[in-house]
């Protein structure tokens, strides 16, 4: 091929890339993640085979060749590659090194997917050599995130599927626009009305940034906001448009520091983005246990880290009850939600050094292509000021896919002007020297050796992964409408690929499993055999990836009870329960204040009869953290249970268990209990004490058990009258009618007493 053939094709790959923006396949597990990355993959994966030919045959394109002159010296690169070097040395350091290859199917951050965008990079800066050819990157660029954007105005996480993802996309898109217009602008060129159109864009792109609610990008932009006009005014040359840009920057700084002096101030105007802004939000404080575990465990792994995505680990391990303080869910973190933590956690101080340098580089070539030129003033403190937006707002989240995709392109925009003396030419210079024609031998072993290497990555790691979701998908679909056994036949096929991100899937099939017990007992015995074994290598294929992974451990422990409670044989029966037990004690010694395992080994303890071990857990866990009422009200169950046993100290016991009820309840937890003959008898305790509250709330949850029971549904309406409730209760009685038309003129007459009230 000619060179100009081999340019059409290269660009047109680099431009194509950013269109994987806005793919979404449903039929995919994680289809925000994985509809984007695995064709991105194949993409880049291709495109390399095809780099490779053209700089073989065309060395002076080669941005690492005797041609390229000083290219082969940019810090920005080696700083680039440094951290990606750290990130692959992590690999044989890691705890997991499944994860820190492969990753997972929520992320696609493994070493793998992360060198896809290396790749990226690699070719944008081999063959963009001219501003036109940048200018239409960003354009490109910038359409995909007004595309982006006008679906975000419907829902904020848009194509991208995370708020903090969108946002930050917006956030790039935005510094995109304004120096769009600024290209225009010293083009030289007039009349050019046109690119304001340019900076109509902008409003939308910051709105969706605001729908996604997401503080770190507005604080980004904040702080990008300043930086420009801080350098803006430090550079121009012209006085009045000085001492404008210092003013808005002192009005700015200043309507922020009053704004926040005077937030606790009830008459002050209220501004919905900065208030929501606080260091005392619930996400932040969070992340402050998590980011304070982070900082323990560097001493343990200071040089490489955990290995690559492996950040789960050290938060399992310095977990801390207080955590239920702020967040009752969400509590398990796989990243640190802080760029630099995560970094230095799991590729260790050489990661975190050889990131930081990539910035340090491009800082130093921007203020030397503005010291001679090769950017004017606001150009300067646009894209300084971008870096900046995008470094700050990394710090309380991570990179993704978005990301790493904008940040190659200004990276190797960087590259660009550190490595040519003029805006336009430098094409046509390369072009000039010409080289081979005709497809010659060293083009030709390119294409079939490095080209069968692609053509296995892509079948291997893509095709075959992009089958297994599809397969995972359509068992969960299968399963979720009844069909357990079809479901099972499509979980089995799907995982018998044994692709390098099966982890997912392995776990979706777990979860399936535990959670549908019922569904499994119409099964012949040597088929419930099948599955149940089936499902135990599952779990202990997920598990051999690491041992002290906590939620691993749980998910085996919730496997074996599962098919404790299935198989008939006691024996087998006793062993799946003591397995299960076994397991979820090695998930708690992995995270020792994670209080609600401490709830599933009390369940399994009272399975094996071994009761007073489950109140002693039980105990401790409270003890980890008083204000999480759950525990009381599993406290409270097994208390009122073992009162109401044989042989036992009632008295004591039941006081013991109405005080954790109470608390229990009292914080609305009723629907937390699972015991029906507990909720009843809480029901008659309460009755007496005439705490229609509380009553009430039992009958909410005494309700899942006796659906089809009028009388309860008749005595649920009573209680919602006399609340207050006349909607609810009027919707109880009509629900009791349907179950027994005998009461159908009571329910009338009870309707229409209510509304007379």
């Amino acid at each position: 091929m000619s060179q100009k053939v081999y340019l059409y094709i290269l660009k047109g790959g680099v431009l194509a890339s950013f269109f994987c923006v806005l793919f979404v396949f449903k039929g995919l597990l994680f289809p925000f993640i994985t509809s984007k990355q695995l064709p991105f993959n194949i993409l880049m994966e291709l495109m390399l085979v095809i780099w490779l030919a053209f700089i073989i045959k065309f060395p002076q394109w080669n941005p690492f060749g005797k041609f390229a002159g000083k290219a082969t010296k940019n810090l920005v690169t080696w700083g680039l590659f440094a951290f990606f070097g750290a990130l692959i040395a992590s690999l044989f350091v890691s705890v997991d090194f499944n994860l820190s290859m492969w990753g997972d199917i929520e992320r696609m951050l493994g070493v793998f997917h992360i060198l896809h965008f290396a790749v990226l990079y690699v070719v944008a800066i081999t063959v963009f050599r001219d501003k036109k050819d940048w200018k239409i990157a960003l354009i490109t660029l910038l359409s995909v995130a007004v595309l982006v954007a006008l679906q975000g105005t419907k829902d904020s996480k848009s194509t991208i599927g995370n708020n903090a993802y969108t946002a930050a996309f917006m956030l790039f898109a935005s510094w995109f626009a304004f120096i769009l217009f600024f290209f225009e602008q010293s083009s030289g060129k007039k009349n050019l009305h046109w690119q304001w159109v340019y900076f109509l864009f902008v409003p939308l792109l910051l709105f969706v940034m605001k729908l996604s609610d997401t503080g770190g990008a507005f604080v980004g932009t904040g702080i990008g906001f300043m930086v420009f006009f801080f350098l803006f005014a430090v550079t121009n040359k012209i006085k009045k448009v000085r001492m404008a840009a210092w003013a808005i920057l002192t009005l700015f700084i200043g309507f922020i520091a009053v704004y926040y002096a005077n937030i606790n101030n009830p008459s002050f105007p209220k501004i919905n983005i900065l208030t929501n802004i606080s260091f005392q939000k619930n996400t932040f404080q969070t992340r402050l246990i998590s980011w304070e575990g982070a900082w323990k465990d560097f001493k343990n792994h200071p040089a490489l880290g955990v290995g690559n995505g492996n950040y789960a680990i050290i938060f399992d391990k310095y977990f801390q009850a207080k955590f239920y303080d702020y967040s009752r869910g969400e509590t398990y973190f796989d990243r640190a939600h802080n760029n630099l933590i995560d970094i230095a956690s799991t590729s260790g101080a050489v990661g975190l050094l050889t990131y930081l340098s990539i910035f340090v580089f491009v800082a130093i070539y921007l203020f030397k292509a503005y010291r001679r030129g090769r950017i004017n003033g606001v150009e300067f403190a646009l894209w300084s000021s971008l870096f900046v937006a995008y470094f700050v707002q990394n710090l309380v989240v991570f990179d993704s896919f978005v990301t790493y995709l904008c940040l190659m392109i200004v990276l190797g925009y960087v590259y660009w002007i550190a490595n040519t003396n003029e805006n336009d030419g430098n094409e046509k210079a390369l072009l000039s020297i010409g080289g081979e024609s005709g497809l010659v031998n060293k083009e030709l072993y390119t294409f079939i050796v490095v080209g069968a290497f692609s053509l296995f990555l892509i079948f291997q790691y893509n095709i075959s992964v992009w089958s297994m979701l599809n397969g995972v998908i359509k068992g969960q679909q299968m399963i979720g409408s009844g069909n357990f056994e079809l479901g099972f036949t499509s979980y089995q096929d799907a995982l018998s690929k044994n692709t390098v991100l099966d982890r997912d899937g392995r776990s979706m099939y777990l979860r399936a499993f535990a959670a549908r017990p019922a569904s499994m007992t119409s099964l012949s015995p040597d088929k419930l055999q099948k599955v149940i074994d089936f499902s135990i290598n599952m779990a202990q294929k997920n598990l051999a990836y690491n041992s002290k992974d906590s939620m691993m451990q749980m998910e085996m422990a919730r496997t074996y009870d599962t098919a404790a409670k299935l198989v008939k044989d006691e024996a087998k029966s006793r062993e799946y329960a003591q397995k299960a037990l076994d397991a979820i004690d090695a998930s708690i010694a992995a995270s020792k204040s994670r209080i609600p395992l401490y709830f599933i080994q009390a369940q399994f303890l009272v399975g094996l009869g071994r009761i007073d071990e489950a109140v002693a857990g039980l105990e401790y866990a409270n003890t980890l953290n008083l204000k999480f009422y759950e525990t009381s009200c599993q406290l409270a169950q097994i208390y009122i249970l073992k009162a109401n046993g044989k042989g036992e100290d009632k008295t004591a016991l039941r006081a013991k268990g109405y005080t954790n009820m109470d608390k229990c309840l009292t914080n609305g937890g009723g629907d937390l209990l699972a015991v029906e003959s507990v909720i009843t008898d809480a029901v008659n305790y309460y009755s007496e004490k005439k705490d229609l509250e509380k009553v009430l709330q039992l009958y909410e949850q005494l309700i899942n058990f006796r659906q089809k029971d009028p009388a309860i549904w008749k005595n649920l309406a009573l209680l919602y009258a006399q609340a207050g409730n006349k909607d609810r209760a009027a919707k109880a009685a009509n629900v009791a009618a349907q179950l027994d038309p005998k009461l159908k003129a009571d329910v009338e007459q009870f309707i229409k007493q209510l509304n007379n009230q």
